[in-house]
């Protein structure tokens, strides 16, 4: 591939995706579905991690985020947007029980990149009736209660930051869990409807740690 610098290599890129895809130059992809996303794999799959960044920011302008806990990988993920400057939003779920150093980290975060991370909460008056009915420490008590929480503190905020996108972009990798063994770099989530993609899906813990 031609070596181009910054504005010009993006433009390369997603010239010859939109090409490869049967798209004209200011098509943008719609309507997805699982058909879309198994056409997408197979076209940007050899390209690199910042590439397919860029490619899905472009292809997609205006329709991805990438959700961050501050965990190792996504400080990785998010030193991949913010450096490069890609336009891709980062946010955060703040569940009200976030310790204080993750807030230390997405302080920090914040000041070192010039760059403001978004922020999802509960519903207030939701989660004030909740707490009045069952305590502040109701989700020791059961499955129940658990699942409640999370609902309240998680779910619906995450509802409403992926609202409207068609790329949710995340730090999962096959390493976390059996569950994830197989994990691919794209994957269709049936219940937001849109793609996930997943830059570290494939690395080893050690890598990642050598790059922080």
């Amino acid at each position: 591939m031609i070596e181009l610098e910054g504005f010009f290599l993006l433009e390369l890129l997603v010239f010859l995706f939109k090409e490869e895809m049967g798209m004209n130059k200011n098509m943008k992809l719609k309507n997805l579905s699982e058909k879309c996303l198994s056409d997408i794999t197979k076209k940007i799959e050899s390209y690199s991690r910042e590439e397919k960044l860029k490619i899905l920011s472009e292809i997609f302008s205006g329709r991805r985020v990438f959700s961050t806990s501050f965990n190792i990988e996504d400080q990785l993920i998010s030193h991949f947007i913010l450096n490069e400057k890609i336009p891709i939003k980062i946010f955060t779920l703040d569940t009200g029980r976030i310790f204080k150093e993750t807030y230390q980290v997405w302080s920090d975060t914040n000041k070192f990149y010039n760059y403001s991370i978004s922020a999802y909460y509960p519903n207030t008056k939701r989660l004030e009736n909740f707490l009045s009915e069952k305590g502040p420490n109701y989700f020791y008590e059961n499955v129940q209660n658990r699942m409640k929480c999370c609902f309240l503190r998680k779910v619906e905020p995450l509802k409403i930051a992926l609202k409207g996108n068609a790329i949710w972009i995340t730090g999962l990798r096959s390493e976390h869990s059996l569950e994830r063994k197989n994990l691919n770099f794209l994957e269709w989530d049936s219940n937001y409807q849109l793609i996930k993609y997943h830059p570290l899906f494939n690395w080893k813990s050690d890598k990642i740690r050598k790059l922080i």
